[in-house]
């Protein structure tokens, strides 16, 4: 699995699949192809820390502090997108697709890090969490963080419910501005053409897609070099729009 991984013959649907695969055998060789794959190909982070969720895995204790560097990445990553999305704010009307792009990024990021606190922390009462945002209700949400709050190392707690919490993006980032002081976007512009140009952790395809859609749409000059690598992608959707926005 791991050769066929690594091979120039499998497509991206194929290497979802067999990390996927490994999963579901569980045991010492999936897992150590799942932690190996989790340190050489950051592009497939969700995929894998669910994977190895579903293998039972418990990290031994010089391998945590691996899952907590990750889980600073994916922090640092949605409080990126916050930022991004409370820019757009103000656009409401003519940036939707986009608003609507990021809000299904930072739901793949908050179960990818629920994933991973609960293969380093308390599996069950982690789960509790999972199931409170599942059900969208803000009494249920707060109590998930509580449980956040006492079950997860204290810097990845209070990060992880600043980001997360319910209520309106413009409220949370005077708290978030305070752990990620993260540059401010000018113009909308940049917020397509930093979301295009990511390379080593890419973008859902329906992201990349609405900000190609959006860049057209909206008449947004971005260079042609960052539009054109994606006629090439092997996602129709991706590929198609890449095409249009040219």
């Amino acid at each position: 699995i791991y050769q066929h991984y690594k091979s120039d013959q499998a497509s991206q649907l194929q290497k979802e699949k067999l990390i996927l695969l490994c999963g579901r055998k569980g045991g010492d060789q999936s897992q150590k192809v799942l932690l190996n794959l989790l340190s050489t190909t950051p592009s497939e982070y969700t995929n894998i820390i669910k994977a190895l969720y579903r293998s039972n895995y418990v990290p031994k204790t010089d391998e945590q502090q691996i899952f907590i560097n990750v889980a600073n990445k994916l922090l640092s990553r949605s409080a990126g997108i916050i930022y991004m999305q409370s820019s757009l704010q103000s656009m409401q009307a003519k940036y939707q697709l986009l608003i609507n792009s990021f809000s299904l990024e930072l739901h793949s990021l908050r179960e990818s890090l629920l994933y991973l606190f609960a293969l380093l922390y308390d599996r069950e009462h982690i789960n509790k969490v999972r199931t409170a945002y599942a059900t969208e209700k803000r009494a249920s949400i707060i109590n998930a963080m509580e449980i956040i709050d006492i079950a997860v190392r204290k810097d990845l707690a209070i990060s992880f419910n600043t980001i997360f919490e319910p209520g309106d993006i413009t409220e949370r980032m005077h708290s978030l501005r305070k752990i990620y002081p993260i540059e401010l976007f000018e113009n909308v512009s940049q917020i397509l053409t930093r979301v295009l140009s990511e390379e080593t952790r890419p973008y859902h395809q329906w992201t990349l897609a609405a900000c190609l859609y959006t860049s057209k749409k909206q008449q947004h000059k971005i260079d042609h070099s960052l539009i054109k690598k994606y006629t090439l992608a092997e996602n129709m959707l991706l590929r198609e729009t890449a095409c249009f926005a040219l």
